[in-house]
């Protein structure tokens, strides 16, 4: 390989002068009191404010504001640039935001908006936002908006998504909105939404206009996308502005002394495969044209970490990758046009060691693949995508043939990492474990005991799903996600894994049923805030002693926090799922008390349902002539009977013994007014049942 050297001269100085000071303000608004949560904003914010204080920014961060905590903090944005009419400010704001009458409003984290004509008065206008750095006077003002989100309220109007243009936008300011106006920006499947992962990305490069920054943003914003969301910038700045400092305007007319000292480049190569046509891209630099089921080597590229990517009639397919040093890396494209699965490398044998491996794409649904034989392996090589911040993934296969994954790094397929294969209990391995940004891990998949197809997949992950996390009391509970599947590790050492959940208002009066996969035997408990006794002090249990999976219907109450607890009879992975139900397919559910008991005629045949985990059904009926009754359930809920007479005494009770799922109480009654009481002898076994009475002796 071709090798060149470079010689640097640097001038060390007794002392640094910086000709600016940048300020920013930066708001992530991720917890709201009335409107649930959001996934990335906090985050968001946290990493963005990281990095402005890395390029000089003097930073003032809020998390989770009150609306008084962000009026204040804009005011004081602006009489730090009045102050000082050299700087740059910047203000970035990720959270819910909304469009009213063409202006749009950053919502707080305590918004008591019950109209829409309450927006002016409990929200912030990113007008006001924009008039108050406009009067500063400072060369350049930048206003970052990730908050395109759909508007969370009840009363929102149809059509009213995302935020808008805003009327008036004074001179020396740029305003970028995540994406355009009227549509919504995506959030992230990881740590930050789409499009503040890219802004860092872009950020910190050295020597680069600040307009350069947002549309090599907006660029790969799009790409990453495949066009759903285009980010938007307006500019009313024409002059020249850079984020990061230049050190060569920052020398002092002090003595120096110059050091010499000499930097080696060195090269490695790639073969490029691909099952689609399309065009191959390098850094951003077009290389050439692929055909279907092509091969290209691609030689003399420089050590490091690269971005390679195909860019398909319909569909654009990044990977990224590192090259070493003489070291001939194979990278793969696995897309295909029209399929219901577009990776496939079934029957592939030439990624049988780490220096073959293929190089999988950050998140892979599903990468279908096999062995070949007893003996086969494969190897794959996963490169963590840029961004701020430990994250979590999850490594695993999924269909009937029996795999063993092996995890090697990071940065070295010398170091193994971690090792699953299902214990022999089931057929799929999965390792989830915490990474960097930027961490090279290669994957190792041995066949069990046969050959056959697999899928691979690799997503993200909580913290939950890795083998030391914290989540072990209320304090430390990790945030659930109603929409995603949650994945958990139970090691010997826990005490019972502990999350929490923001129920949204949106939801207040469904029934929302929360359960367990069967890969480790679970139990669940629930509570509506922390406890000192966890194992007593719950709302509702479940363990569903006949099956791994464990399961909890319960009525939702909008805008309440729970707690969950998993605890588990045994160590390895398990994942946390939800369904939102529908509560209203009963004309009996009101009958869960006395009060409210519905009525039954004798000889008649009522059908009744459990619509959660608590649920109890009171059946009120008459006897008008004393003699022997019988008292019966059909179906499968597998329901219990308490009997009562008129002062709520109980006089008998039956759930036939576990036996099978009807229950009898056959017995003497006199003139008068009885209860019963129905509820599930099962937890959680849900669904209808028949109540019968009736004054015949049972056959």
């Amino acid at each position: 390989m071709i090798k060149m050297r470079f010689i640097l001269f640097l001038l060390f100085s007794s002392m640094i002068v910086f000709s600016q000071t940048n300020y920013a303000l930066v708001i992530g608004n991720s917890q709201y009191q009335e409107l649930g949560s959001l996934r990335n904003p906090e985050n968001d914010a946290t990493d963005m404010a990281e990095a402005l204080r890395e390029l000089g920014f003097q930073v003032e961060m809020l998390s989770n504001a009150e609306l008084t905590e962000m009026e204040d903090a804009v005011l004081n944005l602006s009489s730090m640039l009045r102050n000082d009419r050299e700087s740059i400010g910047l203000f970035y704001y990720a959270g819910h935001g909304v469009q009213s009458n063409g202006v749009n409003y950053l919502i707080p984290s305590d918004p008591r908006i019950p109209r829409e004509s309450f927006l002016k008065s409990r929200s912030l206008s990113a007008q006001i936002v924009l008039d108050e750095l406009g009067r500063s006077g400072n060369q350049l003002n930048t206003i970052i908006l990730d908050a395109c989100r759909d508007n969370p309220f009840g009363w929102s109007r149809s059509g009213s998504r995302g935020l808008t243009v805003v009327g008036s936008q004074p001179p020396g300011s740029i305003i970028v909105y995540a994406t355009s106006s009227g549509t919504v920006a995506q959030d992230g499947l990881g740590r930050n939404g789409l499009f503040t992962s890219e802004l860092l990305n872009n950020i910190r490069t050295p020597g680069i206009d600040v307009t350069e920054v947002f549309k090599r943003t907006g660029q790969a914003v799009q790409q990453r996308s495949n066009g759903s969301q285009i980010p938007a910038v307006y500019n009313q700045f024409f002059g020249d502005a850079s984020f990061t400092v230049n050190t060569a305007t920052n020398q002092s007319n002090n003595s120096s002394s110059g050091i010499t000292f000499t930097v080696e480049q060195t090269y490695g190569s790639m073969t490029v495969t691909t099952l689609t046509q399309g065009e191959l891209y390098l850094d951003g630099q077009y290389m050439g044209q692929l055909s279907a089921g092509g091969r290209a080597a691609v030689g003399d590229i420089p050590a490091g970490r690269h971005e390679l990517e195909i860019r398909y009639e319909s569909h654009n397919e990044l990977q990224s990758l590192i090259i070493r040093e003489d070291v001939d890396s194979p990278v793969a494209f696995t897309w295909v046009e029209g399929g219901s699965n577009p990776s496939s490398l079934t029957g592939a044998d030439d990624n049988d060691n780490f220096r073959t491996a293929y190089n999988l794409t950050f998140p892979t649904e599903g990468l279908r693949a096999g062995f070949n034989s007893i003996s086969d392996r494969d190897f794959y090589s996963l490169i963590i995508p840029s961004g701020n911040g430990e994250s979590y993934v999850t490594v695993k296969t999924t269909g009937d043939t029996d795999t063993m994954i092996k995890l090697y790094g990071p940065n070295d397929w010398d170091l193994l990492h971690a090792e699953d294969d299902d214990s022999g209990e089931g057929y799929n391995g999965r390792i989830s474990f915490a990474t960097q940004p930027g961490d090279q891990w290669w994957i190792q998949l041995d066949a069990y005991d046969e050959s056959g197809p697999y899928n691979l997949v690799v997503e993200p992950a909580l913290a939950a799903a890795v083998e030391d996390e914290a989540n072990d009391s209320f304090d430390t509970a990790f945030e659930l996600d109603l929409d995603q599947v949650t994945t958990g590790y139970y090691s010997g050492d826990d005490q019972g894994d502990y999350f929490s959940l923001q129920i949204p208002r949106r939801l207040d009066g469904n029934l929302i049923r929360r359960y367990t996969d069967n890969q480790i035997d679970t139990e669940l408990y629930l509570y509506d805030g922390p406890v000192s006794d966890p194992l007593e002090d719950y709302l509702y249990y479940n363990d569903d002693t006949e099956t791994y999976a464990a399961s909890i219907t319960f009525p939702a109450e909008g805008n309440s926090r729970l707690f969950v607890m998993i605890d588990a009879y045994e160590e390895g992975p398990y994942e946390i799922h939800f369904e939102v139900l529908d509560a209203d397919s009963s004309p009996y559910e009101s009958n869960d008390t006395f009060e409210t008991a519905t009525s039954i005629r004798l000889g008649e045949l009522q059908t009744h349902s459990f619509f959660h985990s608590v649920d109890k059904d009171f059946i009120v009926f008459t006897v008008s002539r004393p003699g022997d009754y019988t008292i019966e359930t059909q179906g499968d809920s597998d329901p219990m009977i308490k009997l009562y007479n008129d002062q709520f005494d109980l006089l008998q009770e039956d759930d036939d013994s576990g036996d099978n799922y009807n229950s009898l109480i056959e017995t003497p009654l006199k003139s008068g007014t009885y209860y019963l009481e129905m509820e599930s002898a099962v937890y959680d076994n849900l669904g209808e049942y028949q109540i019968l009475i009736d004054n015949q002796p049972r056959r």
